[in-house]
């Protein structure tokens, strides 16, 4: 589904595109991503159709908590995600 665009997640979830309400990533460290979501919270977000620019952070800091992002994310764990994308 790529270049498909929703107006809120719930609307992703009804079209089975992605079923988490707060996750960007979906999917297993070894079998790669299901999904992604770019929803424009981030700056560093691009957005190329084809091919993105997912920069995600660290949970330490969100709204709920009111913190800043404290360290660059590592690569380990569900985080590897990341790099297979």
């Amino acid at each position: 589904m790529v270049r498909e665009c929703w107006k809120d997640r719930l609307e992703c979830r009804q079209w089975r595109a992605h079923f988490p309400h707060v996750a960007g990533i979906v999917g297993q460290s070894n079998h790669g991503a299901q999904s992604v979501v770019l929803s424009r919270g981030y700056l560093d977000d691009e957005d190329h159709g084809e091919w993105f620019i997912y920069t995600r952070r660290d949970l330490s800091g969100n709204r709920r908590t009111n913190k800043k992002q404290s360290f660059d994310q590592t690569f380990d764990k569900h985080n590897k995600l990341d790099i297979l994308c």
